[in-house]
């Protein structure tokens, strides 16, 4: 992040918030939708040792969670409370990508006009 001469951060331009508006929606789209057609075809509890016995189905389902709680670290320290830092970290737990697209896209439409990166990244008190 680059500073302006007058020592502020540069504010997210409309074209980024944009970007990120549109990467969220698109994966909580796509998410939704393959989960919603994986659950039609088979339910997650009938997957059995066909999934559990696979050591790549392991191995990218143990990534994938520890992607979701490094996420889950900037949640409970971007909520000023507990509660609802504790209710994102479940449903993010509980659906994945399609958790932390919600959370993105909340925390960038709650930008004000002339907001930077750092106001998406760090609690409001702390900018």
């Amino acid at each position: 992040m680059n500073p302006t001469p007058g020592g502020t951060a540069r504010p997210l331009s409309s074209g980024s918030k944009a970007a990120l508006v549109i990467f969220g929606l698109v994966v909580l789209g796509l998410m939704l939708w393959t989960t919603t057609t994986a659950s039609l075809r088979q339910a997650i509890w009938d997957v059995g040792e066909e999934y559990w016995g696979n050591p790549w189905a392991v191995a990218t389902l143990l990534d994938a969670y520890f992607a979701f709680l490094f996420f889950c670290l900037w949640v409970v320290y971007k909520e000023q409370h507990w509660v609802p830092a504790g209710a994102w970290v479940l449903a993010i737990l509980l659906t994945g990508s399609m958790g932390m697209a919600l959370y993105l896209l909340i925390q960038v439409v709650r930008l004000r006009p002339g907001d930077g990166v750092r106001h998406l990244l760090l609690r409001r008190g702390e900018v």
